[in-house]
């Protein structure tokens, strides 16, 4: 889910970005990119902005997680995946909107990678996975994934 950045010289090495962020009153049955006010779900579009969004391009090695508390949903967006992601707010709260209804409304999903691999780097919701859990549980997943990459990087090659 990250594409590390090439370690240029003797300063510090790149290293993944993973946040998240809880939004207590954010429902994501009921999310419109319209209004994203509503629950303070602006907070966590600016946030999307931020986190993946810099100058002239995406952070590659960087993941953002929106959990929308009110409805036990969450949003995991991944900078490695998401293509034309565009720092507005307007763009940025309909991604999420798609994003969510992929999990929410059915047939709203991307095309399977493994059947249709053109479609699927097309889509615009490639990058962006919809689950139903707590904010509680987006974070244990996100340290266990943590620990594991971790592990992965110690072992001897």
């Amino acid at each position: 889910r990250f594409l590390l950045c090439k370690n240029e010289g003797p300063r510090l090495p790149c290293f993944w970005r993973r946040f998240l962020v809880p939004l207590r009153r954010g429902d994501a049955v009921t999310f419109d990119p319209k209004d994203p006010k509503i629950g303070r779900v602006d907070v966590g579009v600016r946030c999307t902005s931020a986190c993946l969004c810099r100058s002239q391009g995406l952070r590659r090695n960087s993941q953002l997680c929106l959990a929308f508390e009110a409805s036990g949903h969450t949003l995991e967006t991944s900078g490695a995946l998401v293509r034309d992601l565009r720092p507005d707010e307007a763009t940025i709260g309909t991604r999420i909107r798609s994003g969510l209804d992929q999990l929410l409304k059915e047939g709203a999903g991307p095309p399977d990678p493994e059947t249709d691999p053109e479609g699927f780097s097309a889509s615009l919701l490639r990058g962006f996975e919809a689950e139903e859990r707590s904010a509680e549980e987006a974070l244990k997943s996100m340290l266990k994934a943590a620990r594991k990459a971790a592990k992965h990087e110690e072992e001897p090659r």
